[in-house]
């Protein structure tokens, strides 16, 4: 994968599906589902990745303890936030300064750092890119900053946000986060057609893997080939039960 942060990011994912799997009672080849995801909870410890972690936690409380539809509520709203993440810090809406006051009361000084430094260069690659703000810069690292006398890089790309924006510009950030969120979306309007409490239980983590996933590009810049293929996945079986509609086959 790469990327230490890619790894815990990836167990992060696992262990929600396996979260999913306990809940309704599957067992994941011939072992026990709650082991199996109380083994990935211990490897997840183990990665040492904070933000995994408060992933991961977030998924555990989610699918123990909220119904399905919470569960959807929640993808569809980090999803929207995700969305709207642009835009509320262009109009600087957006309270950054709450979570670096979070990150440092909960997470430490060096991590309450680290983050004030990324919000630092989005605020810079934003305003870089406002220049050209509906297709973007292009390639060949124009989407960055630079010093007009010595041409040194002067900004740090983290999010994968930023970067297509950048890049791409709101078309392509719609295109792109659009088609994530448009995952999401379908398999809410698809989950209403489905009366088995199983399958229900089981299209709502995945939305909720997805709505992480798409949180997750706002600091960093994780969305790897796996990643879409989870995406695909949720669309796909989404697409299948809405055309089932038309068919009346949906059970």
């Amino acid at each position: 994968m790469g990327h230490g942060l890619w790894v815990a990011f990836f167990v992060t994912t696992v262990l929600t599906a396996a979260l999913a799997l306990d809940k309704v009672g599957e067992k994941i080849r011939n072992f026990s589902p709650t082991k199996v995801s109380y083994y990935l909870l211990i490897i997840l410890v183990l990665c040492k990745s904070k933000a995994a972690l408060l992933y991961g936690f977030f998924a555990f409380i989610m699918v123990k303890k909220t119904s399905y539809k919470m569960q959807f509520h929640a993808a569809a709203l980090i999803a929207l936030m995700t969305l709207l993440y642009p835009t509320m810090s262009i109009v600087k809406v957006f309270p950054h300064q709450g979570f670096l006051n979070v990150a440092s009361n909960y997470l430490g000084a060096e991590r309450a750092s680290s983050l004030k430094f990324r919000f630092d260069n989005e605020l810079i690659l934003l305003e870089h890119a406002r220049k050209r703000f509906i297709f973007g810069w292009g390639g060949w690292g124009r989407n960055r900053v630079y010093d007009n006398e010595t041409g040194v890089d002067l900004t740090v790309t983290d999010g994968r946000w930023i970067i297509t924006l950048g890049t791409f510009g709101m078309i392509g950030f719609i295109a792109e986060f659009g088609l994530l969120a448009l995952s999401i979306f379908r398999a809410k309007k698809a989950v209403k057609l489905i009366k088995d409490k199983k399958q229900q239980t089981l299209l709502a983590a995945h939305a909720l893997v997805v709505s992480i996933i798409m949180l997750d590009q706002i600091p960093n810049a994780s969305l790897a080939p796996w990643l879409w293929l989870v995406v695909g996945g949720l669309i796909g079986r989404s697409e299948e039960i809405l055309l089932k509609q038309k068919t009346g086959a949906v059970n």
